[in-house]
């Protein structure tokens, strides 16, 4: 059986063609859109992966970063400095708000720096340093060739212009950027002196970060403390409920797209061969012999398309960043096999629907006319 479905589906390679090419192409605006949101809601979710801490402790209520406000009193790392196991304690000052670059605006992160911080800065730089001064704002890279702005040039922040003295590696998604001031400048424009947004806390080794972060929480009243593993999931949680909405909805729309070019491809390409499976009948195959015939060139035609859009999925991983840096594709193994299973599904009901009713019609009728 194997050998005949293999010979009847490569008899005819144009037919093949069309069915490897439809369920392909079904398959990888799914991978594209699917990667899009992954890959935009880990962009989104960069800054607390990349600043270094251990254990973020924040305003009491909060528990992310995005579209969050917290606000601490700037002397409470003397506390968390004090609790067994902390070894080093950053503060950084923090807000949502906009980069005005000439009459545009662009929604950012915007970071306050300490002198000589250690952490919670920009972890790569294109050009120029990665330590802002006064008056100086470290901006993404992307952002800034968005803008048209370089070195030297101004840009506005919170009514406040600054002189961009450095451009940041990585800083950058579809919805923020991340932006650089020192603390004093950004605790002017907040009229907050003497306050704190986050906390970055590195611990002493062999201390597990849960254990600190829940021995922070019982010793400073008035905080939450969360490792950085927990902070980070809740922001991408956050960020995945109000930025990414319109992605989702795309990936939705894109996979039942996909489903039904999927679904009339196989069903297309099961009726064309109608008449092929009806001649088997006749010369005395038997019913499950014939479904088994379908579903065995169904899975190759799947198989083989799925092969061919996840090939073409990670080139496109290559491809669409070096020409949109600010696209970024990503695609969990979870969400494959998820995909691959959904795909073989629906081909399968798709080419056993007409392959039933072949399954109904009487054997010498293939032969009439």
């Amino acid at each position: 059986m194997i050998r005949l479905a293999i010979k009847n589906l490569f008899q005819e390679r144009g037919r093949l063609l069309f069915s490897l090419g439809g369920v392909a192409a079904a398959l990888l605006l799914i991978l594209i859109l699917e990667g899009v949101f992954v890959g935009t809601s880990e962009q989104i979710v960069t800054y607390p992966q990349k600043a270094d801490a251990d254990v973020w402790v924040m305003q009491e209520g909060v528990s992310n970063m995005h579209m969050a406000t917290s606000f601490l009193p700037g002397n409470l790392d003397e506390a968390i400095s004090a609790v067994p196991g902390v070894k080093e304690v950053t503060a950084i000052l923090y807000v949502n708000n906009f980069v005005k670059i000439g009459g545009e605006k662009w929604f950012s992160y915007i970071v306050g720096l300490k002198e000589n911080t250690a952490r919670g800065g920009p972890w790569e730089i294109a050009e120029g340093t990665g330590k802002p001064g006064p008056g100086e704002v470290i901006l993404s890279d992307i952002l800034a060739r968005k803008g048209d702005v370089g070195l030297g040039d101004s840009v506005t922040i919170l009514n406040r212009q600054f002189r961009v003295a450095g451009l940041s590696k990585g800083t950058f998604s579809m919805v923020n950027s991340i932006t650089f001031l020192t603390y004093a400048d950004l605790e002017a424009l907040l009229s907050t002196p003497g306050a704190a947004s986050y906390f970055l806390v590195t611990v002493e080794p062999g201390s597990s970060p849960e254990t600190m972060a829940e021995r922070i929480r019982q010793t400073i009243p008035g905080i939450n403390a969360m490792s950085k593993d927990a902070f980070v999931a809740s922001d991408r949680s956050m960020a995945r409920q109000m930025g990414t909405d319109i992605i989702r909805v795309m990936t939705l729309v894109g996979f039942v797209v996909g489903a039904l070019v999927i679904g009339l491809t196989m069903y297309t390409a099961t009726v064309r061969r109608a008449k092929e499976y009806g001649i088997i009948k006749a010369l005395g195959a038997k019913n499950r012999y014939l479904l088994a015939l379908v579903m065995l060139q169904t899975l190759v035609i799947a198989f083989l398309g799925l092969g061919i859009a996840i090939a073409l999925a990670y080139l496109a991983q290559i491809v669409i960043p070096a020409i949109a840096p600010e696209i970024a594709l990503a695609y969990p193994v979870g969400s494959i096999i998820k995909l691959g299973l959904a795909s073989l599904i629906i081909a399968l009901i798709a080419a056993l629907l007409p392959a039933y009713r072949i399954t109904r019609v009487e054997p010498g009728i293939v032969f009439k006319g």
